[in-house]
């Protein structure tokens, strides 16, 4: 691999000021080579070919850190889904290994590439160009076929052309922007391609390519600029249950149990401000009855086991019982059908809840544990048809509202959220803040390993969660040291008093104080500020206090 980015750099003209082989990782890994190269001011990228990561959460503190100064670009091999444990959930299913790298290389700002080609393309664009700042692309062709190419290839990766002012050849002479070229052809073109490269000039051999190596910088940039974003402030403080959380794992785990049952799995949810419909346990035909003419009909009844993971696998859902005798028969029916399906499966009964209109969609939220990346939030379009479309996306905790809606907004189903045709509009800030408070419960509870909720189901703007599915199992690490990306460490947080008796509450600081920490600034004296960054700056710039204070919420 080395010697063969060697050969072509040769042929480009593209220089390295390093060039590193780690082997097999013994002593040195590529956090490592990072946060070495990222101190460098002769270093202004890094491209890196990998096969697996050594100490993630080492790698992803230097890539988040570096990256927003300088573009790291990785070709990952294996894409393979073999390290994909699907039985258990569907967003085990889903979450496969590649897919978990995809996620948390967006998260740290780096750009990953599928090809070889993909990967030197950047490189050289890197070498001899700025890195693009805007989505538009000026095509110029000797002639209308490699134009219409070029514009095929802009359009299937989701970009525009630019149109051109009348003096294009003035403007092009001392360019802003990057300019290469696409010199397509054999032997009859090797001596333009060749001078091209001397004056320092990209050159790909067909448009595709030199849109893809365009399309992958333009993306890079908009990671960057994710990682930098202060967010907005809100004041609004999730207010959650963490005892009666740390109750119901508790228990789980004392007894055994991988999988809490669905009134439990329902519970836990609740006292993290999911919200939730309201279910109850029947363990009887009498019971059930007595339950829905509580409840009011019509009710669904549900297969009850820990042992049962997918209810539907054994027709162990009825829906839309309106009558004593119907709740009866669909009582008899699943357990014996689930008996039938799972011998010696411990059934505790049926649960009942309330049957909701039919959904205007439905949706999946659910976390995995990776055994690497540690959890991992999905997010897409629900029902039993999940895994069939697989109409999702990833994210790592910890989430705030920034990045909940960009998970959102990389779905398809979003396009649904805001007033689609006759379907009401969705607020999505509450969609955001689920998956936040989802975010905020596997943060705090390593014993989580998997956890669905489908389908989360909306109706008329309002959303709320039908079904939902939790496996626990002892955790080797506290929490957050199963994090690869640092929590806000809430166990800091503290209500103190001065010695004259007036309360004060002490907490660590978030991106979202970035006005007070401007305010604080602006009522220091000159000596202070230059104490404290030993420069006599006039204002904190954004750059500033991003370097004060980053991976926090």
């Amino acid at each position: 691999m080395c010697t063969s980015v060697l050969d072509i750099a040769n042929r480009e003209n593209v220089g390295f000021s390093h060039f590193v082989s780690l082997g097999s990782m013994l002593d040195i890994d590529f956090a490592d080579m990072i946060d070495y190269l990222g101190s460098l001011n002769s270093v202004t990228s890094i491209v890196m070919y990998m096969e697996n990561i050594t100490h993630i959460r080492n790698f992803m503190s230097a890539a988040r850190s570096v990256s927003r100064l300088k573009p790291i670009i990785v070709l990952k091999s294996g894409r393979s889904k073999a390290g994909a444990r699907a039985a258990a959930s569907h967003t085990g299913a889903m979450a496969g290994e590649d897919a978990v790298y995809d996620a948390a290389f967006e998260r740290a700002g780096i750009l990953r590439v599928n090809e070889f080609e993909e990967l030197f393309d950047c490189s050289e664009f890197l070498a001899k160009q700025r890195r693009p700042s805007g989505p538009g692309l000026t095509i110029i062709t000797n002639g209308g076929g490699p134009g219409v190419m070029a514009a095929d290839a802009l359009t299937a990766c989701g970009l525009d052309t630019l149109s051109l002012a009348d003096s294009l050849t003035d403007y092009l002479k001392t360019a802003p922007c990057p300019v290469f070229a696409a010199w397509i052809g054999e032997d009859n073109v090797q001596k333009a391609r060749q001078a091209f490269n001397q004056a320092g000039i990209m050159t790909y051999d067909s448009a595709e390519r030199a849109v893809q190596a365009f399309k992958n910088l333009y993306h890079y940039g908009k990671n960057v600029e994710m990682l930098n974003e202060i967010p907005v402030r809100k004041d609004v403080r999730l207010i959650i249950n963490r005892e009666e959380a740390g109750q119901i794992i508790g228990e789980a785990i004392a007894s055994g149990e991988p999988c809490l049952t669905e009134i439990r799995a329902k519970g836990l949810l609740r006292s993290y401000g999911i919200p939730v419909n309201i279910t109850k346990i029947a363990e009887s035909e009498e019971e059930a009855v007595q339950i829905f003419e509580h409840m009011g009909f019509p009710v669904v009844l549900k297969i009850c086991s820990k042992d049962i993971l997918h209810k539907t696998d054994c027709n162990g859902v009825v829906l839309n019982l309106k009558t004593s005798r119907e709740v009866r028969d669909a009582y008899t029916r699943i357990m014996k059908n689930a008996g039938e399906f799972a011998p010696g499966a411990d059934i505790k009964g049926v649960s009942v809840q309330a049957m909701h209109d039919k959904a205007d969609y439905e949706l999946i939220i659910g976390a995995k544990q990776d055994d690497q990346f540690g959890p991992v939030i999905l997010f897409g379009m629900g029902g039993v048809l999940t895994e069939v479309f697989k109409n999702v996306s990833m994210g790592l905790p910890p989430l705030n509202h920034m990045l909940a809606r960009q998970m959102i907004e990389k779905t398809k189903i979003s396009k649904v959220l805001n007033c689609f045709r006759n379907i009401p509009k969705t607020d999505i800030q509450e969609l955001e803040e689920i998956l936040i408070r989802l975010g905020r419960l596997v943060t705090d509870f390593p014993e989580i390993t998997a956890l669905d909720i489908n389908p989360l189901m909306v109706k008329n703007g309002r959303i709320v969660a039908v079904d939902a599915r939790v496996l626990i199992a002892p955790a080797n690490v506290h929490t957050p040291m199963h994090l690869i990306i640092s929590s806000y460490p809430w166990q800091y947080e503290s209500q103190t008093a001065t010695v004259d008796g007036h309360p004060f509450f002490i907490r660590p600081i978030r991106p979202t104080d970035a006005d007070f920490l401007i305010e604080h600034f602006n009522t220091l004296s000159p000596r202070s500020i230059y104490m404290r960054f030993f420069a006599p700056l006039k204002q904190l710039s954004k750059k500033t206090l991003i370097k004060t204070d980053t991976d926090r919420l």
